[in-house]
C-alpha cells in the first residue's frame, strides 16, 4: 500500500497503469493528464482514475496490446523496452463458481493463453502465472467477478 493511500484510509489495490507504463512515482510525475492514450486506445479499456491519471478497467474488455497507448504519449510516461509490458498476478477469490461444485468454464473458455485449469476430482481453480500475459480477458466475462490481476512491484516504486 502505498503511503498515499495509507493516509486516506484505502485498501485498495494500487491501478493498474496501461501496459508499459514507468513505475508509479515516475508514471505520475511525466504523465500530463493529457487523456491522449484514453483517447488512442481502440478497446476502450484505458479510463479516467484516481487523481486524473490514466487506469485499465478490464471490467470493460481485454488489452490486445496494441501499443497504441505507448505511441500516444508525448511526456514520456512509458517505457517501450518494458518486457512483459507489465507485470500482474492473478488472483482468484473464494467467489469462484468452481470451489462451489457449479460447473463452471468461463475464464478457461476467455483466456487464449490457457492459465486456467481444473485438476481432475478437485473444485479448485488453478492458474499459471507464467503463461498469463495480463490481458484481462477472464475478467469481465466471469459471473462472480472471483477473479482480479494486481499490479506486482517489479520496481521500486513505493512512494
Amino acid at each position: 500500500m502505498q503511503r498515499r493511500q495509507f493516509l486516506r484510509g484505502r485498501s485498495t489495490p494500487e491501478p493498474i497503469r496501461p501496459p508499459w507504463s514507468k513505475e508509479e512515482k515516475q508514471f505520475i510525475t511525466q504523465c500530463q493528464r493529457c487523456n491522449q492514450c484514453i483517447v488512442d486506445c481502440p478497446q476502450k479499456i484505458i479510463v479516467t482514475g484516481d487523481g486524473g491519471f490514466p487506469e485499465v478497467n478490464f471490467m470493460l474488455g481485454e488489452c490486445d496490446f496494441c501499443q497504441q497507448c505507448l505511441t500516444a504519449c508525448s511526456y514520456q510516461a512509458f517505457d517501450k523496452s518494458l518486457k512483459p509490458p507489465w507485470k500482474l498476478s492473478l488472483k482468484i477469490t473464494s467467489h469462484c463458481l468452481i470451489t462451489k461444485k457449479v460447473s463452471c468454464f468461463t475464464c478457461m473458455e476467455q483466456c487464449p493463453k490457457a492459465v486456467f485449469q481444473i485438476p481432475i476430482g478437485q473444485f479448485i481453480l488453478q492458474a499459471n502465472d507464467t503463461l498469463c500475459s495480463g490481458c484481462g480477458a477472464c475478467i469481465a466475462p466471469c459471473p462472480t467477478h472471483a477473479i482480479q490481476l494486481i499490479r506486482e512491484y517489479t520496481y521500486n516504486d513505493s512512494s
